[in-house]
């Protein structure tokens, strides 16, 4: 791994692939692409099985390959990549789903960012790539009590109006920044999570701890959304729901949780799309969005950190 060229800092980006080798392939090239930095490429095949591990090795033959023998989901997946990183000597790990692509500059303005404004997380400015010059993700928010992530700027056509840097409570997990520092004292991802809200969780407890998450708008990053999960798919439904859930047990108080977030959550992410989609017929989401609420009435949740994956 060699430093980038503005100070010795020391960089890896983890791609995580799952039975979609040409994206992973498409997303490693742009960071292949990178200037200004060198970030050392790690990709994560998560429990594939379908033949793409071996392609993309063959692609790819001088990066750094993992394989996972089981989907460990994007919290797993992702943290088996990072722990890899950070014992090659790694000061920052850019995380980014494989359906991004990201501008050369990129990677190194969002360590230029980090370094300048002592922030432990980064976010980019995320263009949707199905449509050119359009935001998904000009920051991002947490909406605590709601444990609700809520772009900043969706769906507007960028004309600079989101070009100032900005501190943030929330980054979306599709492209971060995480520095060692937060990686070593806070931790990694809560593998309790799966998929879905587990980046608002590390946010959240690394605010707690002190720490800044800055918005960086001069890296651009351009993102498919839900290539790997079709936001229309069972599995989708299953995981968003069991995620939202999940945080506000581990996050909200008593009062919180059954006087705001429960009344909201059972109308806005329980009986309306549960509504719509029997209406479509699709009574398979309407049973995945019940076996996540009855996943949630199972198992405990740990909120004292104990299952998040400090890197040690």
């Amino acid at each position: 791994m060699r430093p980038d060229e503005r100070g010795g800092a020391r960089t890896a980006a983890v791609v995580l692939n799952y039975r979609r080798a040409d994206d992973t392939a498409a997303c490693v090239r742009s960071l292949l692409a990178s200037e200004g930095a060198d970030p050392e490429i790690i990709i994560v095949d998560n429990g594939s099985g379908d033949g793409s591990a071996e392609r993309l090795a063959s692609l790819f033959p001088s990066l750094v390959h993992l394989r996972s023998g089981e989907n460990l989901g994007y919290a797993g997946g992702n943290n088996l990549g990072i722990r890899e990183a950070l014992r090659r000597g790694a000061d920052y790990v850019l995380v980014l789903n494989n359906d991004c692509t990201v501008a050369p500059d990129a990677v190194a303005a969002m360590v230029e960012a980090a370094r300048a404004r002592g922030a432990s997380i980064v976010s980019p400015k995320v263009h949707d790539a199905r449509r050119p010059g359009v935001i998904q993700y000009a920051g991002y928010r947490n909406i605590h009590l709601l444990a609700q992530g809520v772009p900043v700027g969706e769906g507007r056509t960028d004309r600079g109006q989101y070009d100032r840097p900005r501190e943030v409570r929330a980054a979306p997990g599709c492209a971060m920044l995480l520095d060692r520092g937060l990686c070593e004292s806070v931790g990694l991802f809560d593998e309790q999570f799966f998929a879905y809200s587990e980046e608002l969780d590390l946010c959240r407890r690394a605010t707690a701890a002190g720490r800044r998450i800055v918005y960086a708008p001069a890296a651009l990053v351009r993102h498919r959304k839900a290539a790997t999960l079709d936001a229309g798919s069972p599995a989708y439904a299953y995981y968003l729901t069991r995620g939202r859930l999940i945080y506000a047990r581990k996050h909200l108080g008593w009062g919180g949780f059954l006087l705001l977030f429960l009344p909201y959550f059972a109308v806005a992410k329980v009986l309306r799309p549960a509504a719509a989609a029997a209406l479509a017929g699709r009574w398979d989401v309407v049973r995945a969005i019940l076996r996540a609420i009855g996943w949630n009435l199972r198992h405990p949740v740990a909120r004292d950190g104990t299952g998040c994956a400090a890197a040690r």
